[in-house]
């Protein structure tokens, strides 16, 4: 029964692996596509290719986990808040002094 288990998971992380790629390649989960940034312009969860290319797949036991060693990862799968610090709020004002485009939508503290 254990080989079955583990030729199962086996074929599941192999088509999940390709699905998950494929959905960069999309620029959407499956069939729902990600979400344009707040300036109306498209998603960028492919600019660099890290990562896509940090999505990782282990079996242990009976289960199948993918994962990602990129930080940031967690908050753009679950969502959540990020703190605008003094040190990000002054990279934007100095960005934006030199380029004078606002590429970030930046809240005082």
């Amino acid at each position: 029964m254990d080989d079955l288990i583990t030729s199962i998971l086996r074929d599941l992380q192999k088509d999940l692996g390709e699905e998950f790629d494929s959905n960069f390649q999309r620029g959407g989960f499956f069939n729902e596509p990600w979400p344009d940034k707040r300036d109306g312009e498209p998603s960028h969860l492919q600019k660099t290719g890290k990562l896509r290319k940090s999505i990782e797949s282990v079996i242990t036991g009976n289960r199948l986990k993918f994962s990602s060693s990129e930080p940031y990862a967690a908050i753009h799968n679950e969502g959540g808040t990020i703190t605008v610090t003094k040190q990000m709020n002054a990279f934007f004002w100095a960005k934006f002094k030199e380029t004078g485009q606002p590429q970030f939508y930046v809240r005082e503290l």
